[in-house]
């Protein structure tokens, strides 16, 4: 495992790239309103949802530059339930293509489609366990700095 000052750096550069992608998911969302291609509520979904893993990402750059390891296991926990909320999304936007192919005479789309959603499913983990190792190590650097700061001093009699 490297170093756990470097959690830091890693750290920062994720919770901006965060909020870059969830900024640009809001703008790209509130920006296709009256558009005819998408469902409107799914865009305010998409752009509620954007908003929230903006905040949360904020929130960690907080933790991070104060120390504090609650921030950091609060976005743990986010993380884990945005990333059960993704795959059920994921899951079930496939299995409703794969059934529509799967009225279709052609075999081969519907064999395609449930490869293509295990694929996606394995780098989906891949992704996650990633992002957890991620926390897990600004975790492990805050609660570093608070043991650091927890330790007694001995003076010399």
């Amino acid at each position: 495992m490297p170093q756990i000052k470097t959690f830091r750096i890693v750290g920062h550069i994720y919770a901006t790239f965060m909020i870059v992608i969830a900024m640009t998911l809001a703008i790209r969302s509130l920006g296709s309103f009256g558009s005819e291609e998408e469902n409107s509520t799914v865009l305010a979904l998409k752009s509620i949802f954007s908003l929230y893993c903006f905040s949360f990402a904020v929130m960690l750059v907080i933790g991070i530059e104060m120390e504090k390891i609650e921030y950091v296991i609060v976005y743990r926990i986010f993380v884990i339930s945005r990333s059960i909320c993704g795959l059920v999304y994921m899951v079930i936007n496939s299995l409703i293509i794969i059934v529509d192919h799967a009225n279709e005479a052609s075999t081969a789309r519907t064999i395609f489609g449930i490869f293509l959603l295990i694929v996606a499913m394995i780098i989906f983990f891949a992704v996650i366990a990633f992002e957890l190792l991620l926390v897990e190590g600004i975790k492990r650097y805050t609660e570093r700095s608070i043991e650091i700061i927890k330790i007694p001093s001995v003076t010399a009699v």
